[in-house]
């Protein structure tokens, strides 16, 4: 009886890679969240024109729509490299020291921010601290949004030739698009409020009030409506005090209330506190 051969089940390198993904549900979704982040700019611009502006809303949608217009982008960029390129664990190594260069040097600076401001210990004012060094990495990185601005331009008017051309890129060019918009806005905000030292310096002084001083003080030699207090030691002994910044909604009320001018002092006492004994006057 004549053995049949049996054939080899030997898998080929093409037979064993994954199959291609199709895209287009993906770029439909971030298609949608390009559409939303255009809403988001819409609503923020009528907030500001407005008859009565609401500076709450604008800040949040103008937020929602950087961060969206980020989540876009970088998916962009791993749709394009993820064949090439993600897998790599090289990749994540190159994000992780840019982060973190880009985390360090704006550490740096806002330490000597706080510093210059209030001429004390930066470690004292935790949460300001952070939220300089957040200000300070987006103004390092106030070139690379208006570069990116830029380039999306002519990319959406390629997709644009290119879906004229029966390819189907309108996804693409919408997401390019909105890209182009929301960080040239962001580059805007950026030079305006976190790229000029006294802009950024008043923007701090008003969130370290909020953030990091005390509006009520227990010492009897400080007046609680005039002054808020940051403790400078563990016992709670040396204070500097600081006037209270002005709330009121009457004063430039299309801006949101971290954005308000508001005067920086030249210098803050600081005190020995004397705490109020109870049942003495």
């Amino acid at each position: 009886m004549q053995d049949i051969p049996h054939r080899s089940q030997t898998l080929t390198p093409a037979d064993s890679e994954p199959p291609t993904l199709d895209q287009s549900a993906t770029v439909r979704a971030l298609c949608l969240l390009a559409l939303t982040a255009f809403l988001l700019v819409i609503l923020a611009v009528c907030t500001t024109f407005s008859n009565t502006p609401y500076p709450t809303i604008f800040i949040l949608a103008i937020s929602l729509a950087i961060l969206v217009s980020f989540y876009i982008l970088m998916s962009l960029i791993e749709m394009r490299l993820a064949r090439k390129l993600m897998h790599l664990k090289s990749s994540l190594l190159i994000w992780a020291v840019l982060l973190g260069g880009l985390g360090f040097f704006a550490r740096i600076d806002a330490q000597a921010d706080i510093n210059g401001i209030f001429h004390v210990d930066p470690s004292l004012l935790p949460m300001t601290l952070a939220a300089a060094s957040f200000m300070h990495a987006l103004a390092k990185l106030e070139p690379l949004f208006y570069l990116i601005s830029v380039l999306s331009f002519p990319i959406f008017i390629l997709c644009c030739e290119a879906n004229r051309k029966g390819k189907r890129t309108a996804g693409h060019a919408i997401c390019h698009l909105s890209n182009c918009l929301v960080f040239l806005i962001t580059g805007l905000l950026v030079s305006e409020v976190m790229a000029k030292e006294e802009r950024r310096r008043e923007v701090l002084y008003r969130f370290a009030h909020l953030a990091d001083f005390n509006t009520f003080s227990p010492c009897k030699n400080v007046q609680p409506d005039e002054f808020d207090v940051l403790y400078l030691d563990s016992s709670r002994k040396r204070i500097l005090t600081a006037p209270k910044v002005t709330t009121s909604e009457n004063i430039e009320p299309e801006k949101y209330m971290l954005l308000k001018y508001v005067q920086v002092p030249k210098t803050f006492r600081t005190l020995e506190c004397e705490y109020k004994v109870p049942g003495k006057s």
